[in-house]
C-alpha cells in the first residue's frame, strides 16, 4: 500500500470524525496514481477554497434574509401579529413601534412592506392625522416625490419617543438621511438637498455620502469637484450603491455605455442574494437600468429565468426615455424567452432601437437573428418578415460606405428578401417605410457595372411614390422621391418632390435636398437664399458650385478649399477643378483632379467613375484618352443623360474635331433650358478655352451661337407632369416606367398647395393606378389625403368642454413671510394642497392663492369667482386634533392654558408640540393643512372632517 495514499485516508477519517467534513479525499487516495496526488491535491485545495468562499458568501446572504425577513412576505404575519398586540396593549408604545417598522421600511424604500403595514395593521382613529401622513409618504415615496415625504423622514432622522419606545436605530437614522438627500436631488431641488447633504461640512466620510455629494456637484455644474469626489466614493467602497449610480451617470454624459455597464456588474458582484434584489437597489431612489441589466444577468446564470424577466421589465420601466440601454434589455430577455414568437419580437425591438440610434451592425445582428425559421403563427410570421425589412433597410445604408465590388451580392440578396418580406408585413400601414427602402436598394443596383440602370431608376423611382402614397407627410421620403427623380433626369419632378419636403419640415437635411434641386433647373439666388449662413462642409461646397454657375470663379475657389469634400460629391470635386481652370491654376486643378480619382476608388457608381476619369483626362491634358473612356460613358447614357456627350463634345474639340460642336448643340437641347445655356456660357467655355489654350487647340465658339440662341428662348419653368409624361413614353422605356410616372404625378398632384389647383384629370390618374397598376392601396390613401380627410374622424367635431372657473383662496399676507418663492418653498404649495389631488374622488379644480391684509392673523375666504364658498379663523400659532389624539399628547400639552377647543378640533400651542420630540408633530395639523382640508371639503375632494370633541 502506498504511504502517500495511507496518509490521505488517515487525513479524510479525521476531517469526518472531527469536523464532520468530506473533502473528497477518499476518492484521490483509492484511484489516483501515486505520482499523481500532489497534483490531484492541489486541485482539491483550489476547490475548497472556492467552496469556503461560497459558503461564506450564503452565509452572509442567511444573515442579511434573516435581518430583512421582517419586511418581506414571508415574515409580515409574525411581524404583522406583533404590531396588532402592540397597539392593544399600549397604544403610545405600539404606535411607536408601528411607526418604528414603517421608518425601517421606509429607509430602503420597501413600499411593499410600507404598503402591507398600512392595509393590515390600520391605525386607529385617534392616529387618524400619523395615518392621513402615512398614506401620502407611501405614495410619495412609490413616485419619489420629496415634498409629500420629506418632513416623516427628517422626524425619524431626529429620532422619536413615543411611549416607552425609542428610535429608529443609528443606522436606520442614517439611511434615513441618505434618502432624503436622494429624493431632493432626483426632484432638482438643490437648495434642500445642500442643506440635507450639508454641502460636504461635518457628513460622515462614507462612500454613499462621498457620491450624493460627487451628484450634488454635478448637478450644480461644478463637474471637477464632482469627479473627485467620485474618486474618494470608489477609493472607499467600489462597489457602493450609490457610487456605483454616479459612475454610471457619468459614464452616461460622456457617452460610454460599455463602461457604465462594466460598473453596474462590478457592484451587482457584491449582492449576497438575489432572494432581496428589489429592497436593496429601491433605496437609490433612481436605480440605473445597467444595475437592473447587470443582476438580470447574474439570476440568469444562476438559471433563475423568472427572476430575471421580472428585473429586465424593472430595468425597461427606470431606462431614459429614447435610449440605447433599451436595446441591451431586450437583447438579454430574448436570450431568456422559451417562446420563438417572443424572442424574436424581443430582438426585433432591440434591432430597432440599435438601428435608431446608427449602430447599424448592432441592429444588424439583432435583425439577422430574428429571422430564426419557423414562425409559429401569423403574428409571428409578421414580425419575422418586419425583421427581414428591417434587415434590409440596415444593408441599404451601410452599403453607401462600403466598395461598390463588395455589396452588389448583398444588396441583391436584400432586395430579394425585402420582396418576399412585404407580402407578409403590413407594407400598406405601419410597414409602408420599407418602399423607401426598396427604392433605395434599386437605386444602388442601378449603379453597378452591368446593371439594367434604364429599370432600375424607374423601379426605384416607383417604390418611393409609393412609400409617399401611402405616407404623403413623411419629408424624408419627399427627399427621396426628389434624388430618384434627379437620377431619372427630371429635374422639374426633383424640383417639386424637394419642396413638398421642405414645406413639411425645415431642417438641414430638407434644405440641402431643396437647394440641390433648384440648382439643378437654375435658380441659383434662390438657392444661395437658403444656403445663406450655412457653415457645413456640403454647403459650403454647394455654394461655391453655385458661384461658379454664375460666373464668379474666383469665389467658387474660396468656398470650395474652405470645404472637406466628401469623396462621393464628384460634382464638387468637378466643380473645384473647373474652377482652378477658370481663375489660372491648371496645375492645381491637375492635382485636385487627380486626388479626386485616388479618394473615391470604388466608392462611386460606374457612370460616376467614367464621367470622373473622362474629366481628369481632360484636364491633365490627354484628350485622346478622354475620348476613349468619353465613348464608354456615351454609351451608358440613358434618355435625358447628357454626361457622356458633353464629354464626349468636349475631348473631340480637344483633338481638333469639330464634330465635339454637334454634341454640344445636342446638350443644350436635351438639358433643362435655359440651365443648360448658363452653364455653357459662364462654365463650359471658359474652361475648354482655358484648356484648349493650354494644348495649342484653337476653338471657333461661334459655332455655338445658334444653339445657344434657341436655348435661352426656352421656358424658364418645367411642369413636372409633362416631364413625367414625355419621359415614360420615350422609345426605350421600361414597362414600369408607366406606373412609376403615373403615381408620382398622382403625389405630386394629391398634395397640391391648397388654392393653387389641382388639375382635374387626379381621379382619372387614381382609377387608372388601382384599376391598371394594381396600386389600389395607393391611390385610395391619395385620394383620401386630397379630400383632406382627418387622420381621426371619431370626435373630431367636438368642442372640448370650458374649464372650470378657478377657486379663489385668500389668506394673511404674514403667512408667506419669509419665503421668496413661496409657490415652490411653502408647504401650502408644495405638500397641503398637492395632498388632496390623490385622495379625491373626482378632479380637484384650480386654485388661485391670494393674500389679503384684512385676514390677519389667521382668517381666510374660499371663493369662487365673487361667490362665498366657505370663511373663517385658524390660528397660526396653533397646532390642531381631536380628543382622542389629545390624549396622547404629552401631558404638558394637555395642561397647557392655552390648549383651547376651537371649530377645527383641539388647538395645542406649536412651541410645545414643537419641543415635545417628534410624535406631537406627527399627530397633530398646521394651521396651513388645517385650511387645505378645508378647502378639500368645501370642492369635493376631502369628506368633511369630523366636529371638535
Amino acid at each position: 500500500m502506498s504511504s502517500i495514499a495511507e496518509l490521505i485516508r488517515r487525513a479524510d477519517r479525521r476531517l469526518r470524525r472531527q469536523l464532520d467534513v468530506d473533502a473528497g479525499l477518499r476518492q484521490i487516495a483509492a484511484r489516483a496514481q501515486e505520482e499523481k496526488m500532489p497534483r490531484l491535491l492541489a486541485a482539491r485545495r483550489r476547490a475548497l477554497e472556492e467552496a469556503l468562499l461560497r459558503l461564506d458568501r450564503l452565509a452572509g446572504a442567511v444573515e442579511h434574509l434573516s435581518a430583512v425577513r421582517p419586511f418581506l412576505a414571508e415574515g409580515w404575519p409574525e411581524e404583522r401579529d406583533r404590531l396588532r398586540g402592540a397597539l392593544a396593549t399600549d397604544l403610545p408604545t405600539g404606535l411607536g413601534e408601528w411607526l418604528g417598522y414603517w421608518l425601517t421600511a421606509a429607509s430602503r424604500r420597501r413600499t411593499e412592506a410600507m404598503d402591507r403595514l398600512e392595509a393590515e395593521v390600520p391605525l386607529p382613529a385617534a392616529a387618524s392625522v400619523l395615518a392621513h401622513r402615512i398614506s401620502v409618504a407611501n405614495r410619495a415615496l412609490a413616485t419619489g416625490d420629496w415634498n409629500l415625504c420629506h418632513d416623516l423622514l427628517e422626524l425619524g432622522h431626529r429620532g422619536l419617543r413615543i411611549g416607552s419606545w425609542t428610535g429608529p436605530e443609528d443606522g436606520v437614522r442614517e439611511d434615513l438621511r441618505l434618502l432624503a438627500a436622494r429624493l431632493a436631488l432626483r426632484n432638482g431641488l438643490l437648495d434642500e438637498a445642500g442643506a440635507v447633504i450639508g454641502e460636504g461640512a461635518g457628513e460622515p466620510d462614507s462612500a454613499a455620502w462621498l457620491a450624493l455629494r460627487s451628484r450634488y456637484a454635478r448637478a450644480c455644474g461644478q463637474a471637477e469637484v464632482a469627479e473627485a469626489l467620485l474618486q474618494r466614493a470608489r477609493e472607499l467602497d467600489p462597489r457602493d450603491l450609490d457610487a456605483t449610480a454616479e459612475a454610471i451617470a457619468l459614464a452616461r454624459d460622456i457617452g460610454d455605455p460599455g463602461l457604465a455597464l462594466d460598473d453596474a456588474r462590478a457592484a451587482a458582484e457584491a449582492f449576497l442574494s438575489l432572494s432581496d434584489v428589489e429592497g436593496d437597489v429601491n433605496r437609490l431612489v433612481d436605480v440605473p437600468c445597467e444595475l437592473y441589466i447587470a443582476l438580470a444577468e447574474w439570476a440568469r446564470d444562476e438559471d433563475d429565468r423568472d427572476r430575471a424577466l421580472s428585473l429586465l421589465d424593472h430595468a425597461a420601466t427606470v431606462a431614459p426615455p429614447g435610449d440605447e440601454i433599451i436595446a441591451m434589455v431586450e437583447e438579454v430577455r430574448a436570450g431568456l424567452l422559451s417562446s420563438p414568437a417572443e424572442r424574436r419580437a424581443a430582438l426585433l425591438a432591440a434591432g430597432e432601437w440599435r438601428a435608431g440610434k446608427g449602430h447599424l451592425e448592432l441592429a444588424r445582428h439583432d435583425f439577422e437573428s430574428a429571422l430564426e425559421p419557423d414562425p409559429q403563427d401569423e403574428e409571428d410570421v409578421r414580425t419575422r418578415a418586419v425583421a427581414q425589412l428591417r434587415l434590409a433597410d440596415v444593408v441599404a445604408v451601410t452599403a453607401r460606405q462600403r466598395p461598390r465590388r463588395d455589396v452588389r451580392e448583398s444588396l441583391s440578396g436584400a432586395l430579394s428578401a425585402l420582396l418576399a418580406a412585404q407580402r407578409q408585413a403590413d407594407v400598406t400601414g405601419s410597414e409602408w417605410w420599407s418602399y423607401a427602402t426598396e427604392s433605395d436598394l434599386r437605386a444602388q443596383l442601378a449603379e453597378m457595372p452591368g446593371a439594367h440602370r434604364h429599370a432600375g431608376q424607374w423601379g426605384a423611382l416607383l417604390a418611393a411614390a409609393r412609400a409617399l402614397a401611402l405616407n404623403p407627410l413623411s419629408a424624408q421620403v419627399w427627399l427621396l422621391l426628389a434624388q430618384t427623380s434627379r437620377t431619372r433626369c427630371l429635374p422639374w419632378t426633383c424640383e417639386a418632390a424637394a419642396a413638398r419636403g421642405y414645406a413639411i419640415v425645415r431642417d438641414p437635411s430638407t434644405t440641402a435636398a431643396y437647394a440641390d434641386a433648384l440648382v439643378h433647373v437654375g435658380r441659383y439666388e434662390q438657392a444661395l437664399a437658403l444656403l445663406d449662413g450655412a457653415t457645413d462642409d456640403w454647403s459650403r461646397c454647394m455654394i461655391g458650385r453655385i458661384s461658379l454657375e454664375l460666373g464668379r470663379p474666383e469665389e467658387a475657389v474660396r468656398y470650395l478649399a474652405a470645404g472637406a469634400i466628401d469623396p462621393t460629391w464628384t460634382w464638387a470635386w468637378t466643380s473645384y477643378v473647373d474652377a482652378l481652370i477658370v481663375t489660372g491654376d491648371l496645375e492645381g486643378a491637375r492635382a485636385c483632379s487627380r486626388r479626386h480619382l485616388d479618394a473615391s476608388a470604388d466608392r462611386l457608381g460606374e457612370r460616376d467613375e467614367l464621367e470622373a476619369a473622362a474629366h481628369d483626362a481632360r484636364v491633365r491634358g490627354r484628350p485622346r484618352e478622354a475620348l476613349r473612356i468619353a465613348c464608354l460613358l456615351r454609351d451608358r447614357d440613358l434618355p435625358g443623360e447628357i454626361s457622356g456627350l458633353k464629354e464626349m463634345g468636349a475631348a473631340l474639340l480637344l483633338n481638333g474635331d469639330p464634330a465635339g460642336w454637334d454634341m454640344f448643340a445636342a446638350v443644350l437641347a436635351i438639358g433643362p433650358r435655359p440651365v443648360t445655356a448658363g452653364s455653357w456660357e459662364r462654365r463650359l467655355r471658359p474652361v475648354l478655352s482655358a484648356l484648349a489654350a493650354a494644348q495649342g487647340v484653337e476653338l471657333d465658339f461661334t459655332r455655338m451661337d445658334a444653339p445657344l440662341e434657341h436655348a435661352r428662348t426656352g421656358t424658364g419653368a418645367g411642369d413636372p407632369a409633362a416631364e413625367l409624361r414625355q419621359a415614360s413614353c420615350a422609345p426605350g422605356a421600361p414597362d414600369v416606367a408607366r406606373p412609376a410616372a403615373r403615381l408620382t404625378e398622382a403625389v405630386l398632384r394629391a398634395t397640391a398647395v391648397p388654392g393653387q389647383g389641382r388639375p382635374g384629370d387626379l381621379d382619372e390618374l387614381l382609377h387608372r393606378l388601382a384599376a391598371e397598376d394594381g396600386l389600389r392601396a395607393e391611390a385610395e390613401s391619395l385620394r383620401g389625403h386630397a379630400a383632406g380627410e382627418p387622420a381621426h374622424a371619431d370626435g373630431a367635431g367636438d368642442v372640448p368642454a370650458p374649464a372650470p372657473p378657478a377657486v379663489r383662496l385668500l389668506l394673511p399676507v404674514s403667512w408667506f413671510a419669509g419665503y421668496d418663492d413661496p409657490l415652490h418653498r411653502h408647504p401650502l404649495f408644495t405638500r397641503c394642497l398637492p395632498e388632496l389631488r390623490p385622495r379625491a374622488d373626482r378632479p380637484v379644480p384650480a386654485v388661485r392663492v391670494e393674500t389679503e391684509e384684512s385676514l390677519e392673523p389667521g382668517g381666510y375666504l374660499v371663493l369662487s369667482e365673487d361667490r362665498l364658498l366657505a370663511s373663517g379663523h385658524v390660528d397660526p400659532g396653533l397646532r390642531y386634533c381631536d380628543q382622542e389624539t389629545l390624549a396622547l399628547l404629552p401631558r404638558q400639552a394637555r395642561a397647557d392654558p392655552r390648549t383651547v377647543l376651537t371649530e377645527h378640533g383641539w388647538g395645542v400651542p406649536a412651541e410645545i408640540v414643537a419641543g415635545a420630540y417628534g410624535p406631537a408633530e406627527l399627530l397633530t395639523r398646521s394651521a396651513c393643512e388645517v385650511v387645505a382640508l378645508r378647502y378639500g371639503e368645501v370642492v369635493g375632494a376631502e369628506p368633511p372632517g369630523p366636529g371638535p370633541r
